[in-house]
């Protein structure tokens, strides 16, 4: 039936469209598709017939269910119950309690992350896994983490940070406490932030309270311009430095540069490699990302590494390390050269 639009599985009787009584009458005949004009305009009264009668009778059939009151009563609850938990959600914030306090003699502010409730849920299991990041703008090279907190929506995190600022730089600076859910194998994901224009707060006195988060967007990674610092170290002091040069805008450098020292086998036990990353700053200080060091009295990967190096004279070995905390590196070496 090429063409018919035939609902009823009738063959529709054939109608005659009317004469126009005057001028205004317009009359718009469609291009045939596999009939006559008459073909068409009977197939769509015959559908608009056939979509009236399935109308009704889905109509009647929903009169004929008998709902006893309870049950109309239970329905109009269960709506209601759904809306209020809707607007619930909607109205409810979640929230971060923050302690601000600045030490105008020594130019310190201290940042203190005390508590988190009520946090959106952002893994299936309807938890999250949530830590603090704070950090001042327009600088955010040091940046402070709070530890993680596994699967839980109301962390207690009670974990203080400072940051050197004079009194006078503070009007231009603005503090960002940003929550946000660890993942292991991929992007953390921001749950909420708060900004602080420090020309707003009243630092005369300590600051302790709750504050709703705000949305926020996905933070775009920062672009460094990184470059790596070798020291050879022999009983804590410094025998050799190198340094790579400086690649720009990124944060993945590729490097392939490489260092030479001549160092008698018997002096080998004594010698530490440490190994630092730093941001590039043509104005400032060079901030440190991060920090390694291999040699006989390391551990993990950096004592694997050494110990590879040496059964394999002459031949470069390549290992991933993690980096750490300049800080942590910093203190294992001085640990380690007290002992002497």
């Amino acid at each position: 039936m090429s063409g018919k639009w035939n609902l009823l599985k009738k063959k529709p009787a054939a109608m005659v469209a009317p004469e126009p009584t005057g001028a205004s009458a317009l009359t718009v005949t469609p291009p045939p598709i596999g009939g006559t004009s008459a073909d068409n305009t009977t197939e769509s009264v015959g559908k608009n017939d056939a979509f009236d009668e399935i109308k009704n009778k889905f109509l009647n059939e929903i009169d004929k269910i008998p709902l006893p009151s309870w049950a109309i009563i239970a329905i109009a609850v269960v709506a209601a119950m759904l809306i209020l938990t809707c607007c619930f959600c909607i109205i409810k914030k979640w929230k971060l309690q923050y302690s601000i306090d600045y030490d105008f003699q020594e130019n310190k502010l201290t940042v203190g992350i005390l508590q988190a409730a009520d946090l959106l849920s952002m893994d299936s299991g309807g938890t999250s896994d949530p830590y603090v990041r704070v950090f001042v703008l327009p600088d955010k090279k040091k940046k402070f983490d709070t530890k993680v907190h596994k699967k839980t929506l109301n962390p207690v995190f009670n974990e203080t940070f400072v940051f050197k600022i004079p009194f006078q730089e503070m009007g231009g600076k603005t503090l960002v406490m940003s929550v946000y859910d660890f993942d292991r194998f991929s992007k953390h994901d921001v749950i909420g932030d708060i900004k602080f224009p420090m020309n707003t707060l009243d630092l005369a006195k300590p600051i302790e309270e709750w504050r709703d988060l705000d949305s926020a967007d996905q933070e775009e990674p920062e672009k460094l311009d990184p470059y790596v610092k070798l020291n050879l170290l022999q009983n804590g002091k410094r025998l050799k430095k190198k340094k790579t040069t400086v690649k720009k805008n990124t944060l993945n450098p590729y490097y392939n540069e490489s260092f030479s020292f001549e160092i008698p086998l018997e002096q080998m036990q004594k010698i530490q490699a440490v190994i630092t990353v730093l941001d590039y700053d043509k104005i400032g200080k060079n901030d440190a990302i991060g920090k390694i060091w291999v040699g006989s009295k390391s551990t993990g990967l950096g004592l694997k590494h050494w110990s590879d190096m040496l059964a394999n004279p002459r031949r470069p070995i390549a290992q991933w390390h993690p980096l750490m905390p300049e800080e942590e590196v910093d203190g294992a070496l001085a640990a380690l050269n007290a002992k002497k």
